[in-house]
């Protein structure tokens, strides 16, 4: 946005302001004139950072990454997003066709691919990463935000292993070694089901499940 707002005052700016001046058009237009073209601009800059700071990226890249086997380790599909609020990888491995999965994390695309667990539940914050429309006002409660279709599977601690870990919704997630019982993970269906799967651009797009 910045970069717009130098290109239109550099390029746009010095023209409209001659033709304003008076010496084109008579001064007291000039002077509406120029009010109206401040309060236009104004407007449409507003929109555009509206638009920019709602903006949410569904898209989801079909790539195959390594990760560490435990007891809930799943096979299937593997998806990875670049996550521009946390700056990181999120990668996904499908438990199922299309709504269940296992979330792990990698601070580069190539990885490696950590799993990711929660020190004050066992991952339910964790849908926050894949629908962006997840709410979580009840920590313990996975559908306490109004997402029916949300659910964990068991929980699994992981005991002594590099995790990506945080206690709660919004929280950083950061690189640790985990300890003993608190670091937990689980399966999880978020209200998100990935379909629209182009094998030319091999991606998917979680798609909002109408039933959440």
């Amino acid at each position: 946005m910045a970069e717009f707002h130098f290109y239109f005052a550099t390029h746009f700016s010095p023209p409209l302001n001659k033709l304003l001046s008076g010496r084109y058009v008579p001064f007291k237009i000039g002077v509406i004139l120029k009010k109206l073209y401040v309060f236009i601009f104004t407007i449409f800059v507003s929109s555009c950072a509206n638009f920019q700071s709602t903006f949410t990226n569904t898209s989801w890249q079909e790539s195959s990454f390594n990760s560490p086997q435990d007891e809930l380790s799943c096979d299937g599909r593997q998806l990875v997003q670049y996550n521009q609020k946390y700056e990181v990888y999120v990668g996904l491995t499908l438990c199922n066709s299309d709504d269940q999965f296992r979330v792990y994390m990698s601070d580069s695309k190539n990885g490696p691919y950590l799993p990711v667990t929660d020190t004050g539940g066992h991952g339910q914050d964790h849908c926050e990463l894949v629908n962006a429309e997840f709410s979580l006002p009840n920590s313990d409660n996975i559908n306490s935000g109004g997402c029916s279709t949300c659910s964990t599977s068991r929980n699994l601690p992981l005991e002594y292993v590099e995790t990506w870990a945080r206690s709660g919704m919004g929280n950083q997630f950061m690189l640790v070694e985990s300890g003993r019982w608190s670091y937990q993970t689980s399966k999880l269906q978020c209200g998100v089901i990935f379909q629209q799967c182009s094998l030319l651009s091999k991606t998917c797009e979680a798609v909002i499940n109408n039933d959440s």
